[in-house]
């Protein structure tokens, strides 16, 4: 009996390995994702887990968990009010931790695999001090507290990250985020179609998935779509190219719908810049140029048979999302407030104000309720989260940032590469750095990447350790 249940396991794990699987469980996991937005984040919640727990039991290994992971965060469907804490949240967290801790002490983890966190470390450190200094003014600010924690959990996602797997991972979180980026244009156009029975103009609002606002949407979009090129340049087949290419289409309208300049600025920029690299580094230009006109020209018929509608909705996109033009739209406002803040006092520019410093009322997705200001760009918000100190602590983690990609191959190094250099650069003018909608899949992304070089390396001393001995 337990020879025939060794047997089986030793079937499935082995199935596990094969692309198809990987790509089947994927989509699963996106589906209890969507589910959970749709319906109820809980259910969403429990499947993600219930999940984890499968393919930890199947493969003993937390590789395939990298996809449930990456997908809790786009499971949330509606925010958390400041006055309360939320309990069942709270619950299903710490059971996925306690889950995924007791999986790596029973497999005692190799600790020589952490390599991105210098910067990560510092960032814990100089944001936390600040909550020295924070006073809320009435019990329905404490909940603020938590904020300042928020880089302990990065630092914990990472750790269990690079240390649960065991085998090559970075595959997992192309293959997921290929998709993720069909999700949030999905969940943007459910949304987006909801609030058009009350409001005729979706282009003149900000609407809230749950997890994110709707430009924040469309930063995420943008950040996922050259793990979409990964694999359409690795595509082997005519009919998977078209596929992926036909993902990437389905990104368009969620895009159009969030209704953000910056967004649809930094998704041209993307696709132009992914096309370009894709076309340099294609092994059959030919074809992938063949696709790509194909596309276009079934996209310009659509156009024509509608154009009367397609022109209507063009204007009506200009005179609402451009009408102002490409101001500042109020953030020269708040990086002078975050350049006051921040010049106060000595203290202010060593260590910040912190992340907490200006709360007012806002509209969340709870309605108007106290929420904490934001400063929408990268260099501001370090310098009142975490002062000077906080800063270079930035800088160091940006260089192993960019470091532990140069390690990959040149496809996946070009193509990631463009992601970050574009996501950062949008960075100075909106929010990225420090917004967990970010910073979590990005962890993830730096834990896989560096266990994935460490299992690498391991492989190749352990062939060449072979050979010695077969020459002896």
């Amino acid at each position: 009996m337990i020879e025939k249940i060794k047997t089986k396991i030793f079937f499935f794990r082995e199935l596990t390995r094969n692309k198809k699987f990987e790509e089947y469980y994927i989509i699963f996991n996106v589906l209890f994702c969507f589910l959970g937005w749709y319906y109820n984040q809980f259910l969403g919640f429990s499947l993600l887990i219930l999940s984890i727990i499968f393919s930890l039991i199947l493969t003993n290994d937390l590789r395939l968990s990298v996809s449930s992971l990456l997908l809790f965060l786009f499971t949330i469907n509606k925010g958390f009010d400041a006055d309360k804490i939320p309990i069942p949240f709270i619950v299903i967290i710490a059971l996925t931790f306690i889950i995924l801790i007791i999986y790596l002490f029973y497999n005692k983890p190799d600790f020589k695999k952490i390599k991105s966190i210098k910067g990560l470390i510092g960032l814990c450190i100089f944001t936390l001090i600040p909550i020295l200094w924070y006073v809320p003014k009435n019990s329905n600010q404490v909940m603020f507290y938590f904020v300042y924690f928020t880089y302990f959990l990065y630092l914990a996602i990472y750790f269990i990250v690079v240390l649960g797997c065991k085998n090559e991972s970075l595959g997992i979180f192309i293959k997921t985020f290929s998709y993720v980026c069909v999700l949030i244009s999905f969940q943007v156009i459910i949304t987006a179609s909801k609030i058009c029975f009350e409001n005729e103009n979706i282009f003149s609002i900000i609407y809230y998935l749950g997890w994110g606002m709707s430009n924040e949407a469309g930063i995420m979009i943008c950040f996922s779509i050259p793990f979409l090129f990964i694999l359409i340049r690795n595509s082997t087949s005519t009919k998977d190219k078209i596929y992926r290419l036909s993902l990437l289409c389905c990104t368009i309208p969620g895009i159009i719908l969030t209704a953000s300049r910056g967004a649809y600025l930094l998704f041209l920029a993307t696709i132009s810049s992914c096309t370009f690299f894709l076309l340099i580094k294609s092994k059959n230009k030919k074809r992938i140029m063949y696709i790509i006109i194909a596309m276009i020209s079934i996209a310009l018929l659509v156009f024509l048979l509608n154009a009367r509608k397609a022109i209507y909705y063009i204007n009506k996109i200009i005179s609402s999302v451009f009408e102002e033009g490409f101001n500042l739209n109020g953030r020269d406002e708040l990086w002078k407030e975050a350049w006051t803040l921040f010049t106060h006092s000595f203290r202010n520019i060593v260590f910040g104000s912190g992340v907490v410093s200006i709360i007012r009322d806002a509209i969340t997705p709870n309605g108007w309720a106290p929420a904490q200001v934001v400063f929408h760009s990268t260099l501001f918000q370090t310098l009142i989260m975490g002062g000077i100190l906080g800063f270079v602590c930035l800088i160091i983690h940006l260089f192993e940032k960019y470091k532990a990609i140069a390690k990959l191959n040149k496809i996946e190094y070009g193509f990631i590469l463009i992601s970050f250099v574009l996501t950062d650069l949008y960075g100075l003018m909106d929010n990225t750095y420090h917004m967990f909608y970010y910073m979590i899949p990005l962890v993830i992304l730096l834990a896989c990447i560096d266990s994935d070089m460490y299992v690498i390396e391991s492989n190749k001393n352990s062939d060449i350790g072979e050979n010695e001995e077969i020459i002896i």
